[in-house]
């Protein structure tokens, strides 16, 4: 009999150890019948290699009428898109916004001043699905055109792939933040489900790095550099929103 009191003395202290245990984590307070519902943030991130290239060159000219330096600056961009067109089949080209302005003679005193010529101005955008290309289309109009930009990015070929990678991460990474909050309610895994998901409109993209820069190689000083050119990488992130349920 004095056994079996002591054995049941300590299975109720074990239980009220666990009790309490549960309660500290909670600050003294229970989940009620329903359980609770809250929704948490899941996250991921991928590091990716920049696949594809954009390149805005610009023509200009400047020359004593409007119509000769439009003229002279067709004819230089027309020239130039035939030549980077024999590189690939694969490069996009787009000629864009032309822009002209007056150039004024310089004044003394009160004199008026006049228009003397004109400058004129026209950019070509260049897409080149393959960042090998890139050095060749710098290098096969660089000092005929001006380069005005040069960015690196991730293709919507490419993003798809990355795609079920992302949701993967960001769902483990919701899931699990709803784990440790069931752990810290004294519930277990087991205890969480998984009411809803959503998802956001679209993947952020965030360049990391490119680089340009002139090969020493030059077959001689009247040839400009080969460039030799580092695509670089972007950072792919996707954020989710999950709501769950942990009860008892």
């Amino acid at each position: 009999m004095r056994y079996q009191i002591i054995k049941t003395l300590m299975v109720g202290s074990l239980c009220a150890i666990a009790g309490i245990c549960q309660a500290n984590s909670m600050n003294g307070i229970s989940l009620n019948d329903k359980g609770v519902t809250l929704t948490v943030a899941g996250s991921a991130q991928l590091s990716v290699p920049n696949d594809e290239a954009k390149l805005i060159w610009t023509a200009s000219a400047q020359e004593t009428t409007l119509k000769e330096a439009t003229n002279k600056v067709i004819q230089n961009l027309n020239e130039k898109i035939n030549k980077i067109k024999l590189l690939s089949s694969e490069l996009e080209l787009q000629t864009l916004d032309v822009s002209s302005f007056p150039v004024y003679s310089q004044t003394k005193g009160k004199e008026i001043p006049r228009i003397i010529a004109w400058r004129v101005s026209q950019n070509l955008e260049v897409k080149a699905n393959d960042t090998s290309l890139v050095a060749k289309v710098i290098e096969t109009v660089n000092g005929e055109l001006q380069l005005s930009s040069l960015s690196f990015g991730v293709s919507h070929q490419a993003q798809s792939r990355y795609q079920q990678e992302l949701i993967n991460q960001a769902i483990s990474n919701a899931t699990q933040k709803a784990v440790w909050v069931a752990e810290s309610l004294g519930c277990q895994a087991s205890q969480v489900r998984l009411n809803e998901i959503r998802f956001p409109g679209t993947t952020s993209i965030r360049p990391e790095y490119a680089l340009m820069r002139a090969s020493a190689n030059k077959v001689s000083s009247d040839q400009i550099p080969a460039p030799v050119i580092e695509a670089g990488s972007s950072d792919l992130s996707l954020t989710i929103s999950a709501e769950v349920t942990i009860k008892n």
